[in-house]
C-alpha cells in the first residue's frame, strides 16, 4: 500500500505535468493575475489602518477645541422711509410726479408699500399723459372697447400709466433703432434678423406717429435722431425690402419724418441723396390690382346683368356687379409708401401732410376709419387732385372734382374737369377707409385704356384729406405700377 505522502505527491506532479501542457502566455498571465489579487487585498488593509487612525486624530481635536463663541443678535430690519410725493396735497404731488423721469417713478415705487399703492393710480402719470397729449394717441397703452377720442369718460380711454409706460417702453425701442440702423438693415436679409428689425420698426412708426401730439419738451426728437444720425438711408433699404411688411413698417417710418415740421425739408434732402424716392416707387400697387371673390349674385346685380344685355345699363351699375366680384387688392406697404410720396410732395407745397401708426395697430381703428373716410367725403364739397410722377415728383395734373359715398351700396360717384377735359367719378369703397374708382373722360368713350385710375385711402381727418395712387388705365389687370405715381385730393382751399 502506499503512503498519503505518496499519494500528495503523484498528485502534484500530475498538476505540474498539466500546467506544463498550457501555453506559456496563459501561464503568465494567471501569474499576473496572481499578484494583483494580493496587492489589492495589501491596499485594503492599509486603506483600513488609515481610517482609523483619522478617526482617532480627528476623536483628540474635538476634545481639545475651545467653546463656541455665542451668536450675534441679528441687526434689526431697517426701516424704510415712507416720505415722498403720496404726502403731497394730491394737485401738488401730480405736479412733483410730473418733474420726474418714468424710471425715476418705477424705482422710487419700490421704496415703501405706500409709494406703490399711489404709483399704481393715474395720478402720478397725469402730467406726462397730459404733456404727451396721449389721450389722442389711441395706438398707445391699452385697447379699449370705445375708441372715439371724444368721449369725455376716462373708463374709455387707456390707463394713464399703461400709456405712459407703453411710450417710454417704445421710445427705448426707436432708440436702438437709431444707434444700430446700419446694422439693422444689414441683418433684414435674415429671419432672425427680420424679426428684430420688425420690431424696432413698428416702435419707431408708433412713436413718430405720437410726436406731433406733443406740445412741448422737443416733440420731434426721434423724426430728428433718425434724420441727424442717417438712418433714413437705412430706412430707403428697407423699404426696398422682399418682404412687404418690412418694406411697409420702413416707408410709414419715412412718412412720419417727413410729417414733421421741424425735419421734413431736411429729410427731403437726405431722401434724395439715397435713392428713397425709387425704394418707396417699388412698393406701389396698381390701382387695377384686383383679386376675385368667390361670391354669388343678388337678384339686384342679376337684373343688372340683363339690362346690360339689353344695354340699358350705365357704366355705374356695371361698377356694381364688378366690385361685387372682385376686390381691389392694395398691402399695407403700398399705404405706407404712397403716405411717404405723398408727404414728400407737399412738404415743397405747404401742403398737409399725414402721419400714422403702424396698421398692426390701426386693425383697431376699422370702425372709427369707415366713420372718418364717409365723415370726411361729406364734409368738403369741392376737392382738387393732384397726380404726381413717380420718378422725379413733379405734377402731372391737377383735378377739380366731386365725390360722394353712398353708405348703402358702398359706391363712389361724382364728376370733374381738368387739362384733359371732363370727366366722371365711378368707382367704390373696398376697405374702411379706401376707396377706388376711375375717372371716365367724355371725349374718350366707352373705352377703357386713357382713362386715369385712382385709389385713395382717408388721412386722419378732414384736413388732411385723402392720398393714393394714379394710373393710366389700360385693357388688362396688373399687380406692378405701370404708368401712375402717388396722388393728393385735398379740399380746394386747402393746397399752399
Amino acid at each position: 500500500m502506499t503512503s498519503v505522502a505518496d499519494d500528495h505527491a503523484a498528485a502534484d506532479a500530475a498538476a505540474k505535468k498539466r500546467q506544463s501542457m498550457l501555453p506559456a502566455w496563459l501561464v503568465k498571465s494567471q501569474e499576473l493575475l496572481a499578484s494583483v489579487e494580493i496587492s489589492s487585498a495589501r491596499a485594503r488593509a492599509s486603506i483600513s489602518r488609515l481610517d482609523s487612525e483619522l478617526s482617532r486624530f480627528d476623536d483628540v481635536a474635538a476634545a481639545d477645541a475651545p467653546a463656541p463663541a455665542p451668536a450675534a443678535a441679528a441687526a434689526p430690519p431697517r426701516e424704510r422711509t415712507t416720505n415722498g410725493p403720496h404726502l403731497l396735497p394730491e394737485e401738488l404731488g401730480a405736479r412733483v410726479a410730473t418733474y420726474m423721469s418714468v424710471p425715476a417713478i418705477v424705482v422710487l415705487s419700490a421704496c415703501c408699500q405706500e409709494l406703490r399703492r399711489w404709483f399704481e393710480t393715474d395720478l402720478p402719470w397725469l402730467g406726462e399723459y397730459e404733456r404727451r397729449r396721449l389721450a389722442g394717441c389711441w395706438w398707445i397703452g391699452l385697447p379699449t372697447d370705445d375708441d372715439d377720442d371724444d368721449d369725455d369718460d376716462d373708463e374709455d380711454r387707456p390707463y394713464r400709466r399703461a400709456a405712459v409706460l407703453h411710450i417710454s417702453f417704445l421710445n427705448l425701442k426707436a432708440a436702438a433703432f437709431v444707434e444700430h440702423a446700419a446694422l439693422v438693415a444689414s441683418n433684414a436679409g435674415g429671419s432672425q434678423g427680420r424679426r428684430k428689425a420688425h420690431g424696432l420698426l413698428e416702435a419707431l412708426v408708433d412713436v413718430t406717429a405720437a410726436e406731433l401730439r406733443a406740445i412741448d419738451d422737443s416733440p420731434t426728437d426721434a423724426a430728428r435722431a433718425v434724420v441727424k444720425s442717417g438712418g433714413l438711408a437705412a430706412l430707403a433699404s428697407l423699404a426696398g425690402s422682399e418682404s412687404r411688411q418690412l418694406g411697409g413698417l420702413a416707408a410709414a417710418a419715412v412718412a412720419n419724418c417727413l410729417a414733421h415740421p421741424d425735419v421734413g425739408d431736411e429729410a427731403c434732402a437726405v431722401l434724395e441723396g439715397c435713392g428713397g424716392r425709387c425704394a418707396l416707387t417699388s412698393c406701389l400697387t396698381s390701382p387695377s390690382a384686383k383679386v376675385a371673390l368667390h361670391t354669388s349674385l343678388t337678384d339686384a346685380q342679376k337684373a343688372i346683368l340683363y339690362r346690360v344685355s339689353l344695354e340699358d345699363a350705365d357704366a355705374g351699375d356695371l361698377g356694381v356687379v364688378a366690385d361685387a366680384t372682385s376686390q381691389s387688392c392694395q398691402g399695407a406697404a403700398s399705404k405706407a409708401a404712397a403716405r411717404a410720396l405723398c408727404n414728400w410732395c407737399a412738404v415743397p407745397e405747404g401742403a398737409p401732410t399725414v402721419a400714422a401708426p403702424a396698421d398692426a395697430a390701426a386693425v383697431r381703428r376699422r370702425r372709427a376709419d369707415a366713420a372718418a373716410l364717409a365723415g370726411t367725403l361729406a364734409a368738403v364739397a369741392a376737392w382738387e387732385l393732384r397726380a404726381y410722377r413717380s420718378d422725379s415728383g413733379e405734377l402731372k395734373v391737377a383735378s377739380y372734382l366731386t365725390l360722394a359715398l353712398d353708405g348703402a351700396t358702398g359706391r363712389v360717384s361724382g364728376a370733374g374737369q381738368d387739362e384733359r377735359g371732363k370727366f366722371d367719378v365711378v368707382g367704390a369703397r373696398h376697405d374702411a377707409s379706401m376707396v377706388a374708382f376711375a375717372c371716365h373722360y367724355h371725349e374718350f368713350g366707352t373705352s377703357t385704356v386713357g382713362h386715369f385710375a385712382y385709389v385713395l385711402w382717408a388721412g386722419n381727418d378732414a384736413r388732411e384729406g385723402l392720398f393714393g395712387i394714379w394710373e393710366v388705365a389700360s385693357h388688362d389687370s396688373h399687380f406692378a405700377l405701370r404708368s401712375g405715381g402717388p396722388c393728393r385730393c385735398l379740399p380746394a382751399d386747402a393746397w399752399g
